[in-house]
């Protein structure tokens, strides 16, 4: 559970850029953020190689500021090329479509 103020305001920010509804559901509803630590971690890549991982290290290249400064790049100079993606996924069009991070 998260306990420290910073780390919940960017949690909930990133939460709600996904699910806008549920804003302050932390502050009304009890509701807590969460992380979840693994302890280990099993690799399956098809048949013979299944195994576990004794050590893990994966740095997100993309974590905060810098996610952050490619959504809004992405979402002022490649408008086309995001309403195209939608487009190709039969998604709805009844809004522009945008990167949410």
């Amino acid at each position: 559970k998260l306990e420290d103020p910073a780390a919940i305001e960017a949690a909930a920010e990133r939460y709600y850029r996904y699910f806008p509804d549920s804003a302050n559901y932390h502050k009304a509803h009890d509701f807590d953020f969460w992380v979840l630590k693994p302890v280990r971690h099993r690799y399956i890549g098809g048949f013979g190689a299944i195994h576990w991982v004794d050590q893990l290290t994966l740095a997100n290249p993309f974590a905060g500021k810098a996610e952050r400064s490619m959504i809004e790049h992405m979402n002022s100079d490649h408008t086309k090329a995001i309403a195209h993606y939608v487009e190709l996924g039969g998604l709805p069009t009844t809004e522009p479509a945008q990167l949410a991070g």
